[in-house]
């Protein structure tokens, strides 16, 4: 659902668009590593580390998600924890896990809940190996992985809903228990065995019947619609 916070960033995106269109970008002098650690100092804010320099200076759940394993071994590790730190404490104060948070510190989701939000946080949670943070916050990631099973799992497939869309890597396509959806979950139970918070589901029943629902011998199919 779109709020005024969605409108406020929408806004936000566009003028800093257009004044990267009229400006030009910022260019990097020095080798591929050089460059590629200079840009990654410049996301880094004194706070978190945001998606981008311009456009997307939020914090995005996912798009961090991917990439805090890297950075780690990047030896970026301190900045890791203190992101995740920094989202975690926005999260708990709206008691949810979105797909974003505002420049202002706002979680919202774009554009609607997603499958991958909560297991991407907890994987980077286990990729910076700062499980005193599951310790330390228990009982809120205990909440959230219920929550997250009522909304997105259907308890009798076994398998994502079919009757909602959530968001997920590709945000702009609608899909219903989408292949990536279900792998979510698969990934949500893998890595909340890792950092020992239970899941109210049978992860290797699931891994079973994914591979059964969405492989036709050659490749894995999109949706349920199985037409690619």
């Amino acid at each position: 659902m779109l709020t005024l916070t969605h409108l406020r960033e929408g806004l936000r995106i566009f003028l800093a668009s257009w004044k990267a269109k009229y400006r030009g970008f910022r260019l990097y002098q020095g080798t591929p590593e050089q460059i590629a650690r200079a840009i990654i100092q410049n996301c880094w804010n004194g706070r978190y580390f945001q998606t981008s320099t311009r456009n997307f200076a939020e914090f995005w759940t996912r798009d961090f998600g991917i990439c805090a394993e890297a950075l780690v071994q990047l030896g970026y590790r301190e900045k890791v924890v203190l992101t995740v730190r920094y989202a975690l404490n926005a999260f708990k104060k709206a008691n949810t896990i979105t797909t974003t948070i505002t420049p202002s510190g706002v979680p919202i989701d774009c554009f609607s809940f997603a499958s991958d939000s909560l297991p991407w946080f907890l994987h980077r949670i286990n990729a910076a190996q700062a499980s005193f943070l599951v310790e330390e916050n228990r009982t809120f990631f205990e909440e959230r992985i219920k929550e997250y099973y009522q909304k997105v799992v259907d308890s009798h497939t076994g398998l994502v809903r079919a009757d909602r869309v959530f968001s997920g890597m590709r945000d702009y396509a609608k899909r219903r228990s989408s292949c990536y959806d279900n792998c979510m979950v698969y990934f949500l139970g893998e890595t909340c065995r890792r950092l020992k918070l239970t899941i109210p589901w049978n992860n290797k029943k699931l891994q079973k019947h994914i591979e059964h629902t969405f492989w036709n011998g050659t490749y894995f199919y999109d949706d349920l619609n199985k037409r690619a």
